[in-house]
């Protein structure tokens, strides 16, 4: 099985590697690609445009490393900071070609 796991400096990034080491322990065979998705200091003000940039780049390494999953956090912003923001874990999940497995 081979994993993508998108990372940053959040808990919910934290417990998707940790997921993903549960999985070696009980499969055996798992390759994990990382990409990673901090926020460049420059970057903090661009938010909407910085979490496009996290949505395309993970679907277009998902896509080009032939990963049989998607491992990620959510930062779970809740109902109303999706409606506002959008989700990028709710768009990978939706348009990804492949599962995604999605961390609180």
């Amino acid at each position: 099985m081979k994993l993508l796991i998108p990372i940053d400096d959040s808990e919910p990034s934290r417990h998707a590697r940790q997921l993903a080491a549960q999985f070696a322990q009980e499969i055996g065979d798992v390759e994990v690609v990382l990409l990673n998705v901090r926020n460049p200091p420059e970057d903090y003000g661009g938010l909407a445009l910085l979490e496009h940039d996290v949505f395309d780049r993970s679907l277009r390494v998902a896509k080009e490393t032939g990963v049989d999953q998607i491992l990620m956090g959510t930062h779970g912003h809740g109902t109303l900071g999706t409606f506002f923001l959008g989700s990028v874990a709710q768009r990978v999940a939706h348009l990804a070609p492949m599962p995604v497995t999605l961390v609180k």
